[in-house]
């Protein structure tokens, strides 16, 4: 006789309990819908460690919270879904709920704004049941989702299509695939940095090789931040940053929220080789800094800046050979150069994924509403890719003057 698998949903709170849902397997399987920060730290370790068997630094704990306590907006609700077999955490949603002028409630996952690659969680192999257990969960959350988005998830990841083929009900959700951008990154398993640095061409290792000479002929002094120095070289990396971007119309990632956010979390990820803060100085003057963020055998570029008096020297791009040295001595598998692909990446880089942007249209009220809201934001996304680049800059200015105001926070974070 079949053993049956029987799937309980309920809403942490006071929510209402799914039907049950017969299965392959005997034991209980239980999605969570959880709605405060203080609940959501009962399962931070177990959490962790599916980060680190996914190494997906940008999915840990300690960044999405981090970015939740400082930089979420006001109006957000958190509704992380929790996913146990027993008392084992097999799946984590780790979502916020926003709801728009239009009404319709959007759900994202946390830290999404602001690092690619955020992304639901499950053991190895259990991507499926997690996922049918997320979507029975996510169908009786407050407020429903109209509206499920993926920012810069790995195309291969198969998420979104998972949560559609899981839904619960006779409708399925619309998927909506937006955009794909390349990520390159450097493998480093199997060889080490002399074979990498020789692969190259020869007039970039000549370039790089010059390039280093006039830095340290300049007293330039390359590091890696100590733990009491993380705190500090942040706030100088944010000094670099924003006045690099600043004549484009700011930065699309970084504002005072995120700055908070970097600080709070940084002491913790970089006691636990975490973080990592490349610097450049010339006398005691941070003129490059570069953050990476990594977990089980990944490093990835998070976001750096660099005085434009140094331009000729290109801080930035020796700071990368830098991490990529050290990344190879570290054992690392894979040092990960972020989303996008400009040509100085590929000078890096011997491989590439393809990163995501996906939205799910779920069945219900609002459904043609929400299904012509995506649809107008991909038509206005399209059109702004084939805009002129300073028209695109005097654009990237507005929103920077809209968003300068420092936003408030939840008192209850």
């Amino acid at each position: 006789m079949r053993l049956e698998r029987r799937v309980r949903l309920q809403t942490w709170g006071g929510g209402r309990l799914a039907p049950l849902e017969s299965r392959s397997t005997p034991t209980l399987i239980r999605g969570h819908v959880i709605e405060s920060a203080a609940e959501l730290g009962s399962i931070v370790d177990q959490w962790d460690e599916l980060a680190v068997e996914a190494s997906e630094p940008f999915c840990s704990p300690a960044w999405m919270l981090a970015w939740w306590r400082n930089a979420a907006p006001a109006d957000a609700a958190l509704r992380a879904v929790a996913v146990l077999d027993g008392r084992e955490l097999v799946g984590v949603a780790p979502m916020f709920a926003q709801r728009g002028t239009s009404g319709l409630a959007r759900y994202a996952l946390l830290a999404s704004p602001m690092s690619l690659r955020a992304a639901p969680l499950a053991r190895r192999g259990r991507e499926q049941e997690a996922a049918a257990a997320i979507a029975e969960a996510l169908a009786m959350a407050s407020p429903y989702p109209d509206i499920v988005t993926f920012a810069g998830i790995g195309q291969i990841s198969s998420w979104p299509s998972l949560l559609q083929r899981a839904w619960p009900g006779s409708r399925r959700p619309l998927l909506f695939e937006e955009q794909t951008i390349p990520a390159p990154y450097v493998s480093l398993e199997g060889r080490s940095f002399d074979e990498w640095f020789a692969s190259k061409s020869p007039n970039f290792r000549q370039q790089i090789r010059r390039r280093r000479r006039q830095l340290e002929a300049a007293g330039a002094v390359f590091r890696l931040a100590a733990a009491d120095e993380v705190v500090r070289d942040l706030r100088a990396f944010a000094a670099l940053h924003h006045a690099r971007w600043r004549p484009r119309g700011g930065s699309g990632v970084l504002d005072q929220n995120v700055e908070r956010m970097l600080e709070d979390v940084a002491p913790v990820l970089a006691a636990n080789g975490r973080m990592r803060v490349f610097a450049i100085d010339v006398e005691d003057r941070p003129i490059s800094v570069q953050i990476f963020v990594g977990t089980g055998g990944e490093f990835s570029y998070w976001l750096g800046g660099f005085d434009a008096a140094w331009s000729a020297q290109q801080p930035s791009m020796q700071g990368l050979v830098a991490a990529i040295e050290h990344a190879f001595h570290a054992g690392d598998g894979v040092l990960d150069l972020g989303g996008g692909g400009p040509p100085y990446k590929y000078r890096l880089a011997n491989e590439e994924v393809l990163l995501e942007w996906s939205t799910l249209v779920l069945p219900g009220a609002r459904f043609l509403l929400a299904r012509g809201a995506v649809a107008a934001r991909t038509t206005r996304r399209s059109i702004s890719k084939r805009l002129p680049r300073e028209t695109r800059h005097r654009l990237r200015r507005v929103r920077s003057a809209l968003r300068r105001t420092d936003r408030p926070r939840r008192a209850d974070r």
